[in-house]
């Protein structure tokens, strides 16, 4: 409104002025025209480029209107620029609009009058209303030019407040993209007719990219961003004489300091973060990461690591896992904090971390030969269990690539069916001199000193006197049991540990659930176990009647009942004595037609077992809670081929891929069999459960190879039984982190460190989540980052946590302090330390 009421006073001032001339090079006060309603008899026109019939229009249609006439143009100045004016004579009976009120506009703002030739040289973008929101705050005594001038350029970019150099250079750098072609048009039009701005963006440039902007080039910033990009990855490096990209090098600490800082503000950027990459990633295609990795390697210490730097990292490090598996996986726990959270190269590395650790655990593991079968037991529940962990979780998130769009797809299929292979041979071996040692020991599996699964209820049950609930999750293995047991310690309520069972044979549903109820004997009949005298335990009802008989009151019901239930019904349902919970989520998906969703039905199963059981001690007030299983599971994520199913070549009652019962006694290569009364409950002498060695599948009529049970293998026989109890006060304590890395210091704006969580998550130290912040005095230098202490594992090495801060402030001082808190506790740091600024510079701006 501020121009269009100057406008009116022309015409006011003077009655005979018809046509006032508006010249507007830079398009600004046209833009704050243009929507304006305006007085009767007054008519706004934007100069079309034809002559004639303006001037037509001028002297017949508008004859009678007060005329404000704008041109994208100097006013003609020279002799030369009058003679090439058709409409001069008109524009000299005339007058034309002046900004020549600039004395007046620094009165008014209480601008020091040494800024008079530059405000006169710019009066007419000062009083336009965008400019004057932007900067108007800044005027009276704290006029600034460098300030004016980022203002300035902070309306050209249309942004709708004043930008500092960062941000202004991040969407500089974004205009070079083929889709900003308009705006970039625009804004260079502005740009070049206003020389201070100009000079003030060239001397930014200069400043953080020491190149310059290539004004006679139609991208213009390409060599800004091919700057930026060589120099993001590659300062920590030392330069090499082969690096055909080595001119762009930049050792200038000061430099490299603000060209981080707009990197991180591009990458952070809430609404420009996308537009960023893209620009880096099509403007400064030119810098070849395929060529950097030539120069420094696979395992360098790079600084910045795009999506196009991780592909050929990635690819090169598959080749190497299963024989560097403990750098690799340092290195890509290290290389994941610096990648974009919702890039989709973020989860091909947390897959090769997985692999990593897989390799790691097998390293670890030492031989598989050893003396007696308590002795396999014992290393598969306290190391073995960590193989089958890792081979699965690595499968989750393998399942999650999208390998349609993956660059390497085809080598990560090519290691992980390697990996397939690994661990399907590894589990075999192992299996093998296990089974072999049961065979060589006299009593056979009766020489385990392992509890057995069928005296459960005898050693977990019975002689307990209070409310007791039994959760029986159908196949819930001993390694899917340890993460269920880590996602309980995390509840401060209660505390639970677990232990281990020695299965049933066959490892079968309807044996080895069945035998996790009271009884007093278990019989062979026709095919399926019944308890005590001929009692069959198929269906709830009768799982309850018998359950009845041992405990007065007691009940069976399904997990689905308690879920649906509502809370009232539930709390009846609680009170009860002895409830048993029937679980089946990984043994129902397991045998489905898609056996790969096993990994999903394992992570559901535990969520669900995880929120049941605090369900029950929070909400019904059951201070004891046991989880077991009926049985554990072989998985192999490959194709079992005809030639890798052991055929059955003699009469069976009974066959799945894991046993076969028949009444033959008769030796069969690659087969051990036992009467099934010396390894169940069952007393039947004349029937032999036979076995196939270690890991082997038999061809069965329906298949169910990939995911298998019924054998002999520790998979399958060691079935875990958590005990969870409600403290009333919780006794547990907070895991600790411990600051690992000496004389920290800050190099081109970023800080690293390695924490430490102090002890694993367990019965008696619960995780904590710590918020960690550089901070000047109490100023806050960077954005906070929070990171969870949860792991369980009980190797230190693994709970190493890679922490990188970046400042996005300047920094005055010479020492800054790091700072680690609860985050319950923002007052009280639970790590201090101070931090060296070895990148300390002075802005002036």
């Amino acid at each position: 409104m501020m121009i269009q009421n100057k406008i009116y006073s022309y015409f006011e001032r003077n009655e005979n002025l018809r046509v006032l001339f508006l010249f507007d090079p830079v398009d600004e006060i046209g833009a704050e025209l243009y929507d304006l309603e305006w007085k009767p008899g007054y008519r706004y026109v934007d100069f079309d480029g034809c002559w004639f019939r303006t001037q037509y229009r001028l002297e017949h249609e508008w004859a009678n209107d007060k005329v404000i006439l704008r041109f994208l143009r100097q006013s003609p100045a020279t002799t030369k620029d009058k003679q090439d004016f058709p409409l001069l004579g008109l524009l000299v009976a005339n007058m034309e609009y002046k900004n020549d009120d600039y004395a007046a506009f620094m009165q008014h703002n209480h601008i020091d009058m040494r800024f008079s030739q530059y405000v006169q040289r710019h009066i007419a973008e000062l009083q336009l209303e965008k400019v004057n929101k932007i900067i108007g705050a800044y005027y009276n005594q704290n006029f600034d030019i460098n300030v004016v001038n980022r203002g300035m350029i902070s309306v050209y970019l249309e942004a709708s407040k004043l930008l500092d150099w960062d941000e202004i250079l991040v969407r500089l750098l974004i205009l070079g993209l083929s889709e900003e072609k308009n705006k970039r048009d625009s804004f260079f039009r502005k740009l070049i007719g206003n020389k201070d701005a100009q000079h003030a963006l060239d001397h930014a440039v200069e400043d953080y990219f020491g190149v310059q902007i290539s004004y006679n080039e139609e991208e213009r910033v390409k060599r800004l961003v091919e700057c930026l990009k060589y120099n993001a990855i590659t300062q920590s490096l030392a330069i090499i004489p082969t690096d055909r990209y080595k001119s762009y090098k930049i050792t200038n600490a000061y430099r490299l300091q603000l060209m981080n800082r707009v990197l991180e503000c591009g990458l952070q950027h809430v609404r420009l973060s996308d537009k960023f990459l893209k620009s880096l990633t099509l403007l400064g295609k030119d810098i070849q990461e395929s060529e950097i990795i030539k120069y420094y390697g696979a395992k360098a210490n790079y600084f910045y690591l795009p999506d196009a730097l991780c592909w050929p990292i990635l690819q090169q490090l598959l080749l190497r896992i299963n024989t560097d598996a403990e750098s690799i996986f340092s290195y890509v726990r290290e290389m994941s904090i610096r990648i974009n959270r919702e890039s989709e190269v973020l989860k091909v590395v947390h897959y090769v971390e997985k692999a990593a650790s897989y390799y790691k655990s097998v390293k670890s593991l030492g031989s598989l030969v050893l003396n007696s079968p308590d002795l396999y037991i014992r290393k598969y529940v306290t190391e073995f269990y960590l193989v089958d962990n890792c081979y699965r979780k690595s499968l989750a998130v393998f399942n999650g690539i999208n390998l349609a769009d993956c660059p390497i797809s085809e080598e990560l299929n090519v290691f992980k069916k390697q990996l397939d292979e690994d661990y399907a041979q590894l589990t075999f071996a192992f299996n093998l001199e296990w089974m072999r040692c049961v065979e060589q020991t006299d009593g056979g599996f009766q020489s385990v000193s392992l509890k057995r699964q069928a005296d459960f209820y005898q050693h977990e049950v019975q002689d307990y006197s209070y409310k007791l609930v039994v959760i029986v999750s159908d196949a819930l293995r001993y390694e899917v049991a340890a993460d269920l047991l880590e996602e309980l310690n995390k509840d401060t309520r209660n505390v639970a540990r677990l232990d281990a069972n020695l299965a049933t044979l066959p490892t079968e549903t309807k044996y080895g659930k069945t035998v996790l109820l009271p009884h007093r004997q278990a019989n062979f009949n026709k095919g399926k176990m019944t308890l005590d005298k001929g009692c069959a335990v198929d269906t709830l009802s009768q799982r309850s009647a018998l359950l009845g008989q041992y405990r007065d009151n007691a009940c069976c019901v399904d997990y689905q009942t308690v879920v649906k239930g509502s809370q009232s019904l539930n709390r009846e349902l609680f009170k009860k004595p002895l409830v048993y919970v029937f679980h089946n989520v990984i043994d129902d998906i397991g045998h489905s037609a898609n056996p790969t969703d096993v990994v999903e039905a394992c992570r559901k199963a535990v969520e669900q077992l995880a929120a049941m059981v605090k369900s029950i001690h929070a909400s019904f007030n059951v201070n004891r809670v046991l989880v077991t299983s009926d049985h554990g599971f072989l998985y192999n994520d490959i194709l079992f081929e005809e030639k890798d199913k052991q055929r059955i070549e003699e009469e069976n009652i009974e066959a799945t891929s894991r046993y076969y019962l028949t009444e033959s006694n008769e030796s069969v290569p690659g087969i051990v069999k036992y009467p099934l009364s010396s390894v169940s409950e069952m007393k039947e002498d004349a029937v032999y459960i036979a076995l196939p060695l270690a890991t082997n599948r038999l061809k069965v009529p329906g298949g169910g190879y990939s995911f298998a049970h019924g054998g002999a293998s520790l998979q399958e026989m060691i079935i875990p039984v958590i005990t969870s109890s409600l403290k009333k006060t919780s006794l547990k304590q907070k895991v600790n982190p411990v600051l690992m890395t000496k004389n920290l210091s800050i190099v081109s704006s970023r800080l690293k460190f390695v924490l430490i969580q102090d002890e694993a998550i367990s019965g008696e130290f619960i995780e904590r989540e710590i918020v960690c912040g550089l901070y000047e005095n109490e100023e806050l230098m960077c954005l906070e980052k929070s990171i969870g202490l949860n792991c369980p594992d009980i190797d230190l090495t693994n709970r190493q946590i890679p922490v990188e801060l970046t400042l996005n402030k300047s920094a005055r001082g010479q020492i800054l302090k790091l700072r680690i808190y609860d985050a319950e506790d923002l007052l009280n740091p639970l790590i201090e330390e101070n931090v060296r600024n070895n990148t300390l510079i002075e802005q002036d701006f």
